[in-house]
């Protein structure tokens, strides 16, 4: 409730900051004083607060818990793996329209579309929430299709074989069913797909061992 009243009634006595908890105001007073309560059992390093400790700890496990699913890098902590691609993928995209990660080779027409799927698929943000049921998306676009589960209207009819649907993509999709058509072509054998997902899985199962 304070957050929205802007009321701060937990003082500082040394330099007069001010919070809303009390919780808030002791990690801060530790910065005053110095009192690191939290202490590491296996190399002795003490941290003013607990979550860091927990934090200093997977660094003791050995074990490499998240991984960039980019380049395949391990680290120990999700925060490391997320300052990794950030740094490694996002700030210097240039002239580069193609994601390099393992067994993706996708492919974007500009730099923001490249930036958007690295942070959709490699860095797992969902920032478009649906109003109606809470799941969340990557995308404006996704949300929108999303929308239409909510709405029970096919507008979009096959003149084929009069099947409908909700998605005028899936229509085409569809549609390619009835052509034959196959645009979606493998750039290392040729192979050709209906969609680009199955494409997409091509390349994971067929080529990913020889990039």
């Amino acid at each position: 409730m304070r957050r929205h009243t802007g009321e701060r009634p937990f003082k500082c006595t040394i330099c007069d900051a001010t919070f809303t908890q009390s919780s808030h105001l002791i990690r801060h007073i530790r910065e005053h004083t110095g009192e690191k309560p939290y202490k590491c059992h296996v190399c002795g390093k003490a941290f003013t607060q607990n979550g860091s400790l927990y934090s200093h700890l997977q660094i003791h496990t050995g074990k490499d818990s998240f991984k960039c699913s980019v380049c395949g890098k391990g680290f120990t902590r999700r925060r490391d793996l997320v300052r990794h691609i950030r740094v490694s993928y996002l700030q210097d995209l240039m002239d580069i329209h193609q994601c390099n990660g393992n067994a993706c080779g996708k492919g974007f027409t500009s730099n923001s579309y490249l930036a958007q799927h690295l942070k959709v698929v490699h860095l797992g943000e969902k920032p478009f929430l649906c109003p109606i049921c809470g799941v969340t998306f990557g995308s404006k676009a996704n949300l929108r299709y999303h929308a239409l589960l909510h709405n029970n209207e096919k507008k979009y009819k096959c003149n084929v074989c009069s099947s409908a649907f909700k998605r005028n993509d899936t229509l085409k999709k569809h549609i390619r069913r009835h052509t034959g058509e196959r645009p979606f072509a493998c750039s290392i054998c040729g192979q050709t797909f209906r969609q680009r997902y199955s494409l997409s899985q091509h390349v994971k199962l067929i080529h990913s061992k020889y990039m």
